[in-house]
């Protein structure tokens, strides 16, 4: 089988690349280099402290694979570049989107007729940015979720493949939210790879509603989140 992701260079992108890698007879990767920049403040300090939590837990598959020496490695500044990359359009058995910038229709068109995304959230609640940050503002613990669906035109609003809930009860601080988020990526995608295998195509469940679209979400109320959440994991903790 030959695979293409569709991601950016982060640690927790690249562990679930060389995750993923065992299943392909070919893996082919593109790297999104650039991404929206929001216009008004969005960083927290707990996103200093996901970084070092993600490297010190993966260790050398939080780095990016090596341009120079694995050919199947492209970069492009806009994943809606790939357009021009002849080997998309030649033998690519199925794709996953874990991590770009919306793709557009033109790019739908010329990715494999199984190509799914990743979308940390429920996206029938929550689509676009921050959705288990946005979660957590409206403390909804259960709307922790991680959904594999099939993608679409319309953003997050692709046929659902399958969906696991976050059990967040062995967390520590919401620095350690994306790397749990990350390994519900790694099953949901290995179980459906695997199915793939067995049955050359995967259906989806059509989704009972469109969620709300949410963007960056703001620093301050990140402060609100990382405060909420910890009070949360006391409860739980507490409550084991």
């Amino acid at each position: 089988m030959k695979i293409l992701i569709l991601t950016t260079n982060t640690p927790h992108h690249n562990y679930f690349i060389r995750k993923i890698q065992d299943l392909c007879d070919q893996l082919f990767v593109v790297y999104e280099t650039t991404s929206i920049i929001p216009v008004y403040p969005t960083y927290h300090p707990f996103e200093d402290l996901r970084e070092t939590f993600e490297k010190k837990l993966w260790g050398a598959k939080s780095f990016a694979l090596d341009l120079a020496t694995t050919p199947n490695v492209t970069c492009v500044e806009n994943i809606n570049d790939i357009t021009d990359l002849d080997y998309i359009y030649n033998g690519i058995d199925v794709c996953i989107v874990f991590g770009t910038r919306r793709i557009k229709t033109a790019t739908i068109e010329i990715l494999p007729s199984i190509t799914v995304n990743l979308h940390g959230g429920d996206p029938q609640l929550y689509r676009g940015l921050d959705s288990h940050l946005w979660a957590l503002w409206h403390r909804d613990i259960l709307g922790l979720k991680t959904c594999l669906h099939h993608l679409h035109p319309q953003l997050d609003a692709g046929d659902i493949v399958a969906m696991k809930k976050l059990d967040i009860s062995s967390l520590n601080d919401l620095s350690e939210l994306r790397a749990l988020n990350t390994k519900a990526c790694i099953e949901l995608s290995r179980n459906f790879l695997d199915s793939l295998h067995i049955k050359n195509t995967i259906e989806g469940t059509r989704q009972e509603q469109v969620g709300r679209y949410y963007s960056f979400m703001p620093a301050d109320l990140k402060d609100v989140v990382v405060k909420t959440f910890a009070s949360n994991l006391r409860g739980l903790h507490n409550a084991i």
